[in-house]
């Protein structure tokens, strides 16, 4: 403890203390813990006749005051005043937290009976000081103790720092050895020894194959933690064309696990059969990849499922090795074919020639949820290019695909990517329309309002106006929409009359966050999509009766000036799997006048009014015939005996989906068997029944 400075205040009563003899502790005196502060006093107040009072204080606060009460005699300390201590030396240090200041100095009295006590007095206060200087030492021995544990523990972990670098040294030099074994294609075969007249040009060799090793880790550097094969295909041929890929043993370590995943898909291509990452993307320290035919697919065919697998883990040094491998196929081997399987589903996505679009990009990122990582955005993407899908137009297509064809197109978007946070469904979210867009009447208005509600399962209704605005609110989970007006919710639209004729309606404001319970409001979730559902088809049965009594068709109604929300009726020739006749269905279709800038609403655009599923949505035709060289690829690959008709169904079919040209073709290969049977139902219900399946195109492909 450092010694108390002298006092340089002045006391009401000043104490009768020698001039050589100690003083109290000054105002901002620092002591490490309250036993210190406690025993400078309790030694002052000996010499000075104070006979201090017990208190009972804490851990970061104590005060001495005389025991004579009421006496202005008080000195207090605490921790309040400075708060944590900044770092000081070994000899200045205390217990840590308990540090405490002087914050409070009166050391005038105003009882009068100092000395009264006598040696009675005087023994009490002895005591006193014994206990705070037992106190003392076991604090300081104390100290003591965490200072040598503290000591003990740097020496322990410079000694393993130690270690560990020399284990990532040695770990290091032999990944790079494995690497250069497996680049120049020696496969684990041992070196002849050198003779005694090579050693001398043996330093000048080493160095440039080690700067030619460095270089293709740096080329893997910028490499995702476990990368598809797709991302390394160039390196995956290059171990392929050096020769012979041996196995990773157990004992071969890789300072990242790209390189370790480039040796493994290059051994399962030469072997002749195809690996994937099995494990879940949040498994940062290990992975596993499972054999093509490890799918449930494949549990109905000869054999079962395949169980072979290899797991790989990263070691304490940051290496990393193979832990465990199965390789037992239950299913014979091509060891002559260089592909990943014979099989079509397990075909891995064909990369599309150049790399997504910015524009198809800027547009995911605007669509899908914000909290994605850009990695999985730029994933989608070049998923979607990978099928010919490569702008916003083009994705309208996605519309007329099924359920049953979202989940096949994210079962190969899991095989191609893996395990990831965002899913093909996610594209049908419709966006609410913005502030200023108009629609040509009222009903369509609480058209797109329903839809959009009954997709984010939010009830919503009006609830009045006020200077001539309706206003929409949420009326959800209570009716406190009724109510006060700080009781509810601020999930708000607010609309008007765009024309004095009253026909048209325009929107003023937009404010899609909720202030209301998220906890009853997800409890009746349902209930709410249900009430939307039920609003939409009694609005569309109602505008259904009047269109028959009134006999207009709206096909030949013109938008309102300024409008961008015009309807546009459709007839669709659809053979329904819950019917076996023919019949025609008239939807209603919103159609988007926007500026071609605003391609952010392109999903305000939704078919299915009735059927609550997207299977029954039509397909949208492309906004130009299919182009010449799609009729005659496919009038050279279907069968020659179809007719005209058909080869010009399937061509608006393709045109429709994004797909117009011959390279765009090479996307339905790696379609599943369940996909390919989704796009034959949308096909049947586009065309009707026709003698040609898409799963014949992609057969006739293939064999091209």
């Amino acid at each position: 403890m450092t010694s108390p400075a002298p006092s340089t205040s002045v006391d009401a009563h000043p104490p009768a203390l020698a001039a050589d003899a100690p003083t109290y502790p000054p105002l901002g005196a620092h002591f490490p813990s309250v036993a210190h502060f406690k025993l400078a006093c309790y030694r002052v107040c000996l010499l000075d006749g104070t006979h201090p009072a017990d208190h009972a204080g804490a851990a970061t606060h104590a005060h001495v005051s005389c025991r004579h009460a009421p006496c202005t005699f008080r000195i207090a300390a605490s921790n309040a005043s400075r708060g944590w201590a900044p770092a000081r030396t070994r000899a200045e240090r205390g217990t840590g937290p308990g540090d405490v200041w002087v914050s409070e100095r009166t050391v005038g009295h105003s009882c009068g009976a100092r000395g009264r006590d006598g040696d009675d007095g005087a023994a009490e206060t002895r005591r006193k000081i014994e206990r705070m200087e037992q106190a003392v030492r076991e604090a300081e021995r104390e100290w003591e103790r965490r200072e040598e544990l503290r000591d003990e523990w740097e020496r322990e972990d410079e000694r393993r720092r130690a270690e560990r670098d020399e284990r990532g040294r040695a770990a290091a030099k032999k990944a790079r050895k494995g690497i250069r074994e497996s680049l120049a294609g020696l496969g684990g075969a041992s070196r002849r020894p050198r003779r005694a007249e090579e050693e001398d040009g043996e330093d000048e060799a080493e160095n440039s194959e080690d700067e030619r090793v460095s270089k293709e880790e740096e080329a893997l550097s910028g490499v995702e933690l476990f990368p598809p094969k797709a991302h390394v295909k160039s390196h995956v041929d290059r171990l392929i064309k050096a020769g012979e890929v041996a196995f990773p043993a157990s004992s071969e370590s890789f300072n990242s696990a790209a390189p370790l995943f480039v040796r493994l898909y290059a051994y399962a291509q030469h072997s002749g059969f195809g690996l994937y990452r099995g494990s879940d993307h949040t498994q940062t320290t290990s992975a596993r990849l499972v054999c093509s035919r490890s799918h449930s697919r494949y549990s109905s065919q000869p054999g079962g499922c395949c169980s072979a697998s290899v797991k790989i883990g990263q070691d304490t040094d940051g290496t990393w090795r193979v832990i465990e491998a199965r390789l037992q196929h239950n299913h014979p081997l091509d060891p002559d074919s260089s592909s990943a399987s014979a099989h079509l589903w397990s075909v891995p996505l064909y990369p599309p020639c150049a790399p997504p679009s910015a524009h198809l990009q800027a547009f995911l990122r605007v669509t899908l949820p914000p909290d994605l990582p850009l990695s999985d955005v730029y994933y989608f993407a070049a998923f979607l290019a990978s099928l010919g899908i490569d702008s916003a137009n083009d994705l309208v297509g996605l519309v007329s695909l099924c359920d049953t064809a979202l989940a096949a197109l994210d079962e190969m978007a899991t095989l191609a990517f893996g395990a990831r946070e965002w899913s093909m469904s996610q594209l049908l979210v419709m966006p609410f329309p913005e502030v200023g867009d108009i629609f040509d009447s009222l009903d369509d208005f609480k058209r797109v309002v329903y839809r959009f509600a009954a997709s984010r399962e939010i009830r919503l209704g009006p609830t009045g106006v006020k200077d001539g605005r309706t206003y929409w609110r949420c009326m959800l989970p209570d009716k406190s929409w009724n109510g006060p007006a700080e009781r509810r919710c601020t999930y708000t639209i607010a609309t008007s009359w765009a024309d004095a004729r009253k026909k048209s309606v325009k929107i003023h404001r937009v404010e899609l966050s909720h202030s209301c319970d998220p906890a009853q409001r997800k409890k009746q979730a349902a209930a709410a999509e249900e009430a939307m559902l039920d609003r939409l088809d009694k609005l569309e049965t109602r505008e259904s009766e009047s269109d028959d009594d009134s006999g207009v068709d709206k096909a030949d109604t013109q938008p309102v000036a300024g409008s961008r929300f015009s309807l546009r009726r459709r007839t669709l020739r659809a053979d329904r799997c819950d019917h076996q006749s023919e019949r025609r269905d008239t939807l209603l279709v919103p159609v988007v006048h926007r500026p071609p800038n605003q391609s952010k609403a392109l999903f305000e655009m939704d078919a299915c009014t009735r059927a609550r599923s997207l299977w029954s949505v039509p397909f949208f035709p492309p906004s130009a015939p299919p182009s010449v060289l799609l009729q005659a690829f496919l009038r050279a690959t279907l069968p020659p005996d179809l007719p005209l008709s058909d080869y010009d169904y399937v061509a608006i079919f393709l045109a429709s989906l994004g797909i117009d040209s011959d390279k765009d073709l090479v996307g339905l290969v790696s379609l599943c068997d369940t996909a390919l049977a989704a796009l034959d139902e949308m096909a049947t219900l586009a065309f009707g029944t026709r003698e040609w399946s898409m799963g014949q195109l992609v057969a006739l492909v293939k064999a091209e």
